[in-house]
């Protein structure tokens, strides 16, 4: 039987690869933020139960009516579905 040490070249390299990322990612992410000039403008939605909820429908309208006129770039739906 081989006598294995406590750590292995595999956690080695997940030690340091873990490392190597959480160093040099956040400056990566800092300079692609740089580069944006305004900021992102997100729309959100949560729990809208459409399905379920007797005025799901007339507020799912409000929601989007309420969007075209402050124009995000995204929107996002929280909650379950």
């Amino acid at each position: 039987m081989k006598n294995k040490s406590s750590s292995s070249r595999r956690d080695f390299l997940l030690a340091t690869s873990v490392a190597a990322t959480s160093i040099i990612l956040p400056q990566r992410v800092r300079a692609c933020l740089g580069r944006i000039r305004k900021p992102i403008r997100l729309g959100m939605i949560a729990d809208l139960h459409q399905d379920v909820m007797h005025d799901g429908p007339a507020r799912l309208k409000v929601f989007l009516d309420a969007m075209k006129k402050e124009k995000p770039d995204a929107l996002v739906q929280l909650g379950d579905f």
